[in-house]
């Protein structure tokens, strides 16, 4: 069993066709890890309920036959009320940097799916005293678009930037850090179509990427088209029939590995 530092939920290692799978216990793809030559990466070896009397004497289990095989003495354990997980929370947060050209802020989300919490402020630098986060019913949960932009600069931080986030429910307030590693600097350009076009059938959006590990978003505004992990710089339209005379904006995200991001309009 391991602890994803990335998130801080608890894993499983399995073997699967060849290689070492981690199996996540939480469904963020971000958090699955294929790894061909051991453990390596953001994964720390853990034993919450000292079953294995620590991490430096745990044996490797080697399970042989894949995904298809059964009858072993291993599952994904949540937790239980008497020996409840340690690192599992009700609440998921999601933290990084955003820009456009004319400044610098922080987007931070709680997932709520229930509703559980009555409220989420946040603490950090550039934020004068807290920053209480919105309820949004629509994606069940707690953000900072509807705050406004936080920690708002027209300049970038010194990285790494933690900030606190209090989620206050029925049980009472619990604390937790976020750490956002830094910014991008760079962003796409020259993005086409631009400006007011009348468009034929065939729409095929374009724009100049960027260097480095990178991936791109590209969002159709009052529509409900968009992509996500692209990593081409051009693509067409496939979503539902436009309305003739109407006026579209469109922009592209560039999005880092700490899911950074620098917004092009």
């Amino acid at each position: 069993m391991f602890l994803c530092t990335t998130c801080q939920f608890l894993i499983s290692l399995v073997h699967s066709d060849g290689r070492d799978v981690v199996v996540h216990a939480h469904e963020d793809a971000h958090c699955l890890e294929e790894l061909e030559d051991g453990l390596e990466g953001d994964l720390q070896a853990t034993d919450p309920w000292a079953i294995y009397d620590g991490c430096d004497s745990i044996t490797p289990v080697v399970i042989s036959g894949g995904l298809g095989t059964t009858d072993k003495d291993m599952a994904l354990v949540d937790g239980t009320e008497e020996e409840p997980n340690p690192f599992y929370s009700t609440y998921y947060i999601i933290a990084h940097s955003a820009r456009d050209s004319s400044g610098y802020w922080m987007e931070i989300f709680v997932d709520d799916s229930s509703h559980n919490a009555t409220a989420v402020s946040v603490t950090g630098p550039a934020i004068a005293g807290s920053a209480d986060l919105t309820y949004n019913p629509t994606e069940s949960r707690w953000d900072s678009y509807t705050t406004g932009h936080i920690a708002y600069t027209t300049f970038p931080l010194k990285p790494p930037l933690t900030y606190g986030v209090a989620i206050t429910d029925s049980t009472g307030t619990t604390n937790h850090e976020v750490v956002i590693q830094g910014y991008i600097e760079m962003f796409a350009n020259n993005l086409s179509p631009d400006g007011i076009q009348v468009l034929a059938e065939s729409l095929v959006f374009n724009w100049i990427g960027v260097e480095g590990d990178y991936t791109y978003e590209i969002h159709l505004d009052s529509t409900n088209w968009h992509k996500h992990n692209l990593t081409e710089t051009s693509i067409s339209y496939d979503g539902s029939p436009l309305v003739s005379g109407t006026n579209y904006d469109w922009h592209v995200n560039v999005i880092d590995q700490y899911d950074n991001v620098a917004y092009s309009y």
